[in-house]
Formats: structure tokens, sequence, C-alpha cells
């Protein structure tokens, strides 16, 4: 079994300023028929490709933010809209996902850079960001919580298919 962390943004948090401070061009990636996996993630997001096109996500928000520079990925995140899996989530609701820094640039605030681009280009009114990180990623759950997000409560994760049975979520 495996223990994940829930996290959810808090607009009260005065927000971080992430200085403007790189000069590399952002991308979005977003799912077509020809293009299924973000940039940096495992094959096992084709999954979601599948959610994407038959609607099983709630809302159509499924993208991906990377920096790149000289030939090569800097660091990404997948931003994946609300599924069945997590019932807390409303319907408009995100979560980031499988944020990435390469090796050689980590501790540089790309990371940061990307979650603040997420966070001031795509929220709604009314939209909650969730963050969910396993409970061995304690460089995970630095991030997030330096960027304004909350810790909410554990699910314990069993199976492969991604069975998920409440542990202590207080929302």
């Amino acid at each position: 079994m495996k223990t994940i962390l829930v996290f959810k943004y808090s607009k009260e948090i005065v927000e971080k300023q992430i200085p403007d401070k790189i000069d590399l061009q952002i991308n979005e990636w977003r799912p077509s028929l020809i293009n299924y996996i973000p940039p940096n993630s495992p094959n096992s997001y084709f999954v979601f490709w599948i959610f994407h096109f038959l609607h099983i996500f709630k809302n159509r928000e499924y993208c991906a933010y990377s920096i790149s520079g000289n030939d090569s990925q800097i660091a990404s995140l997948v931003c994946v809209p609300a599924v069945y899996l997590w019932s807390f989530m409303e319907r408009t609701d995100i979560q980031i996902k499988n944020v990435y820094t390469n090796e050689s640039n980590r501790g540089k605030g790309f990371a940061k850079y990307l979650i603040n681009h997420l966070l001031k280009s795509n929220l709604k009114t009314g939209r909650d960001v969730w963050y969910i990180t396993s409970s061995e990623n304690i460089i995970s759950q630095k991030l997030c919580t330096s960027m304004g997000f909350v810790y909410q409560g554990t699910y314990t994760k069993s199976s492969i298919f991604c069975i998920v049975k409440i542990g202590k979520l207080n929302i």
C-alpha cells in the first residue's frame, strides 16, 4: 500500500512572488490524436489520454507545461482534471501531477515558476487546485507548501488499478 498526501491551494495565503528571472520559453502541451503523453511523463499517462478523449475527466483542462532550453526539457508539470477517483474534487477542479526538473537544474526555482504560471494563467473563479504526492516525496511536499498549498489529509492506495481507500482526509 502506498500513502498519498493531499494538498489544496489556499488563496488566503499570500502568494510568493516568483521573479520572472528566467528567459526561457514556457511550452503548453495539450493531448491530440498523435500526441498522447506529456513531456517527462511515464507511458502510464496514456490512460489519461484515454480519459480525456472519452470524457471520463470531469472537465477539459488536461494539459502540461514545460520549460525548455538548449534543445532539452528543463522542467515540466502535468495538470489533470478531476476524475471519479478523487471524490473530494469538484467538476472544475484540477490537480498538479508529475512535477519534474532535470537534475542539473534542481533547486533553481523552475518548478515554482511553472506552478506559479499555472496558478496565474488557469485559475477560474471557484476552481480549486490540488497537489497530490506520495508520503515519501519530501521535496515535493516542501515545494507545494512553499507555493501556498495546505495539507488536507491522506489516502492509502492499493493495487495497480489505483483503488483508493479513504485514510483520514479532513476536507
